[in-house]
């Protein structure tokens, strides 16, 4: 039976001269693979696949396998910044990479799914903010069973990337973030998308605060360090 998938847009491969396989993290069937066929040549058609996309295929699922082949594709509704704002595509692009290097499982997620749909659509229908991203990723942390806890105790100023928690160690070591960035990383826990404005970080602390976030979601998700490289497209965003 044909039926109307929702789905946040991952990413896509060549499969032929034409057509592509695309990967989608569905609302009703977790992390999926579609084949959409011919659509190279269809005027436009290829264009609702980028990063933050809202998608909504017509398809006859068949659970049984592990490619199903899309029907028609469109958007479940047209962007309003996303695609026009380079700072908000840019960022679009990060996120986008990091859902697709963390989503694994192909089954059904309807609070991750709902977390980053409506993430996505505040995202798009507010003015940009430099900090969006890691309210984003902090929260997001949360669905993937690693979000951390404000430290029980003052004197446990150094936040572990390892361990995941706010701790007072005999001995620092690599995974342990400085005392400062340690309070800014704490900051974050708990940060609404519509208390970001509160945040007041300069660029330099921003760019240190990614770095150390990209490496605690390599870390606790096991990941080969420096798997993930897309947060650089966002240096120029955090140029004084």
């Amino acid at each position: 039976m044909r039926q109307s998938i929702k789905g946040i847009y991952l990413k896509h491969f060549p499969y032929s001269e034409t057509s592509v396989v695309l990967k989608v993290f569905t609302q009703e069937y977790g992390l999926q693979s579609f084949i959409a066929k011919g659509i190279k040549k269809k005027k436009g058609a290829a264009a609702v696949l980028q990063p933050f996309h809202l998608l909504e295929i017509d398809c006859s699922y068949n659970s049984n396998k592990s490619l199903n082949y899309a029907g028609p594709i469109k958007l479940q509704k047209p962007p309003v910044s996303i695609t026009m704002d380079v700072r908000k595509s840019m960022v679009a692009i990060f996120l986008t990479d990091i859902l697709y290097k963390c989503i694994k499982e192909e089954e059904t997620n309807p609070e991750l799914y709902r977390y980053t749909s409506t993430a996505i659509a505040i995202f798009d229908e507010s003015e940009f903010n430099v900090n969006f991203h890691l309210v984003f990723l902090m929260g997001l942390s949360r669905y993937f069973g690693f979000q951390p806890s404000a430290p029980e105790k003052p004197s446990q100023k150094h936040f572990s990337l390892k361990e995941g928690i706010f701790e007072f160690p005999n001995d620092i070591f690599d995974y342990h973030l400085s005392v400062q960035l340690s309070a800014l990383f704490r900051q974050l826990i708990g940060t609404k998308f519509d208390e970001i404005s509160e945040l007041n970080y300069t660029n330099p602390e921003r760019k240190e605060l990614l770095e150390s976030m990209v490496k605690y979601y390599e870390m606790q998700l096991g990941m080969k360090k420096d798997i993930i490289t897309s947060h650089k497209i966002l240096e120029t965003i955090f140029e004084d």
